[in-house]
């Protein structure tokens, strides 16, 4: 992958600034155990053994990371990032502004407020993930078309459940997305004409599977 993108790979344990987000992020217990973040071009996994226990998830992740990468590539790291913490990285302001109206306002962006901007960048990146899954399941495990299929939806159902529902992205979309709506488009191998990353992991995927 590093031919076709530019990024590094880090480690959560070894850098102060993830320790200190990791502070920050006190309802996300998972933080720097169990969550791969991306900073701009950076990965951070929690540690070397992380990715030693389980290789094909860790390439499976990084390829999700990977669609950051390309997202705050197009957008700027900088204005990725704004609209990626937005509306909670909004509470900063609450230190500039008085006691006031402004000030009530942005302490109020602590709360989990629906983040619609990091809904949309983090189903690109389950999209990938689901993707990921599909390669494994066709190409690796040879499984038939109905089990591959009945395993996406469940899996859609829970990253949903977990990751857009659920705390660990301080319930970024309580709505529900149309995750499940990409399996089709994967199956069907429409999605690779909506980005070229999709070909490019899975040549990557393949070559490093035969």
């Amino acid at each position: 992958m590093h031919k076709h993108y530019s990024f590094d790979i880090k480690y959560k344990h070894q850098s102060l600034f993830m320790k200190f987000l990791g502070t920050l992020l006190f309802f996300n217990k998972g933080f720097m155990t169990t969550f791969i973040t991306t900073i701009g071009s950076t990965v951070y996994f929690p540690d070397e053994e992380f990715i030693l226990k389980d290789e094909f998830g860790s390439c499976q992740i990084l390829a999700h990371e990977l669609v950051h990468v390309k997202q705050a590539n197009k957008y700027s790291k900088i204005l990725f990032s704004f609209l990626y913490l937005f509306p909670q990285c909004l509470i900063f302001l609450a230190l500039l502004a008085p006691i006031s109206l402004w000030f009530l306002l942005f302490l109020v962006c602590i709360l989990p407020i629906p983040a619609p901007f990091r809904t949309a960048f983090e189903i690109g990146g389950y999209t990938m993930s689901l993707f990921v899954s599909y390669l494994c399941g066709k190409y690796v495990r040879k499984s038939n078309d109905a089990d591959l299929h009945s395993y996406l939806e469940a899996s859609a159902e829970y990253i949903d459940k977990t990751y857009f529902k659920g705390s660990a992205y301080c319930f970024m979309w309580p709505f529900g997305t149309n995750l499940s709506n990409k399996i089709t488009d994967i199956e069907n191998d429409v999605i690779s004409g909506t980005d070229e990353i999709y070909n490019c992991v899975r040549q990557s995927y393949l070559n490093s599977v035969s």
